[in-house]
């Protein structure tokens, strides 16, 4: 055996994926969603993914869960590992963001006594259906071969809109909006689909605030409705992730449920859910036309995972005052594919910035990778007091640089 086939041989990767129900038991529910609104019936039933990628050198193991956040991300990385032997590091969790779950074991966000209580449970049953999910992940691969194509759909705007020169929520069809939509493919030897990683910029906020029977529905909102769909039809299991997507909101919502000024009775009721429908359609013939185009050749890559916190200067904070808030920097290498996570709302802008670093052939951004801090604004949104800017913890401009520095001696670092 030549040199040569060594490598290819020692790199040959291998691939499973699993997907298990995290629904709240009914008991759990009314569960807060924001002021007096609650969450009071189950719309969709919501899930976790996993996709466990080997070679013979690596492991590496992506979860992603249709909530708001991913749930007491520390917490859940040490389970992970305690079930699996991964390496912490190798570890990438991520959430689609969608706002139709509470958000538990969010720093951000702390809940009361009694709905932590609720929390927790609810955590219990996550944590059963995570061990599930990657134990048969890791048991269920096979040889596998990668592939990646990118298209675009044009289901989102830029949410930063003018009006009467203050920034509103909103649409803005002038502002910057990424249509990328990037596509990761693994499937076997027989060419069955193993795992489709979609990756797209935006909010899923489609039925945030929409009230039936004065209560709000869990569900997965866009991502995970388009990823139960494309289930259905290709098999495999569909992993949808956020990119850069601070500023971006799905072109039509329907959050009438309240405002800035207080709570409104008006709202789209069960019609949203047919608004939500023909979106998420339009999304699915959006990735099943950039799927087609997809052909899987490689069967043999590299697998490097890195992981760094950084520290960014806190909103506020004086000049001699050391940066205090942190982030969590991922990178996942396989082959000429780079995968950067960030825990943040990243908006287009520095989303673009900061992938500008990667030397990889194909680069995305996944943001609330292993948790949130909230919200990393352009500077037009600070100038123009933006939603994004007036909910940020960090200053104006600090934390850019810091991505761009921590990622540039990640990637320097990707040889040991």
């Amino acid at each position: 055996m030549s040199g040569g086939d060594t490598v290819k041989e020692r790199n040959t990767l291998m691939a499973g994926a699993a997907r298990m129900d995290i629904t709240p038991a009914e008991e759990l529910l009314p569960l807060p969603f924001v002021g007096p609104i609650s969450f009071q019936f189950i719309a969709d039933r919501i899930h976790v993914r996993a996709l466990y990628i080997e070679n013979l050198q690596e492991n590496t193991l992506l979860v992603a869960f249709d909530m708001g956040e991913v749930p007491y991300p520390q917490e859940t990385v040490e389970f992970i590992n305690e079930i699996s032997n991964i390496r912490n590091e190798n570890i990438f969790l991520t959430a689609t963001h969608t706002h139709e779950t509470p958000f538990i074991g969010w720093p951000l966000m702390p809940a009361d006594v009694e709905t932590e209580a609720k929390y927790r449970k609810w955590y219990e049953q996550i944590k059963n259906a995570v061990r599930e999910a990657v134990l048969e992940a890791i048991s269920s691969k096979r040889a596998a071969r990668l592939g990646y194509a990118e298209g675009k759909s044009y289901i989102n705007v830029n949410r930063d809109e003018l009006i009467d020169g203050k920034c509103e929520v909103g649409n803005n069809y002038e502002r910057p909006s990424d249509k990328t939509l990037a596509l990761v493919k693994l499937e076997d030897e027989e060419k069955n689909l193993i795992a489709l990683v979609v990756n797209y910029a935006c909010h899923a906020v489609l039925l945030n605030g929409c009230l039936v029977n004065d209560g709000i529905g869990i569900s997965g909102d866009i991502p995970g409705r388009t990823s139960t769909s494309i289930e259905d039809q290709l098999g495999g299991v569909v992993l949808w992730t956020s990119g850069a997507a601070g500023d971006q909101n799905p072109r039509v919502t329907t959050n009438y449920g309240y405002d800035e000024t207080g709570f409104r009775t008006i709202s789209l009721g069960e019609a949203g859910y047919m608004i939500l429908d023909g979106i998420v359609r339009e999304h699915v013939r959006n990735i099943l036309s950039v799927n087609q185009r997809i052909v899987c050749n490689v069967d043999s890559a590299r697998i490097i995972s890195l992981e760094k916190i950084v520290l960014v200067k806190a909103k506020g904070a004086k000049e001699e005052e050391a940066p205090s808030i942190p982030f969590t920097l991922k990178l996942l290498r396989i082959g000429e594919l780079a995968i950067m996570g960030i825990s943040a709302e990243v908006v287009t802008i520095v989303g673009e910035n900061v992938r500008k670093v990667s030397d990889a052939e194909h680069t995305i951004m996944i943001t609330h990778a292993q948790g949130c801090m909230g919200y990393v604004p352009d500077d037009w949104e600070y100038e123009h007091q933006s939603f994004v800017a007036g909910s940020s913890l960090i200053e104006k401009g600090c934390a850019e640089p810091v991505f761009i520095r921590g990622f540039e001696e990640m990637f320097g670092n990707q040889n040991g």
